[in-house]
């Protein structure tokens, strides 16, 4: 399940597969150059990763490596200009 908060229809963004073991994909279609910056939160709040990246006119795709975090729930929060979309992703020990 995606969840997305959106100022302005921008860009599409989807974050796959989900649930995962390892790694995710963000995957960021955008209208625009832009900075992104993307942040990925564990259920407490507590930011464990960040990574800024700029985006092309057209199709982005982004690797999130999850291997070392435990199992659970994370929030990846994609920050643009005008934009935040919060996405969740479940990661676990198998598929």
């Amino acid at each position: 399940v995606v969840r997305t908060v959106t100022l302005n229809e921008t860009s599409n963004i989807k974050l796959y597969p989900n649930p995962t073991v390892n790694n995710v994909k963000l995957f960021v279609s955008s209208v625009s150059q832009t900075d992104i910056k993307i942040s990925v939160c564990d259920i407490t709040g507590k930011l464990i990763y960040t990574n800024n990246v700029y985006t092309q006119i057209g199709g982005n795709e982004f690797d999130i490596d999850l291997k070392h975090f435990s199992d659970g729930i994370y929030f990846v929060t994609v920050t643009q200009t005008n934009r935040v979309d919060v996405l969740h992703i479940i990661k676990q020990q198998t598929e």
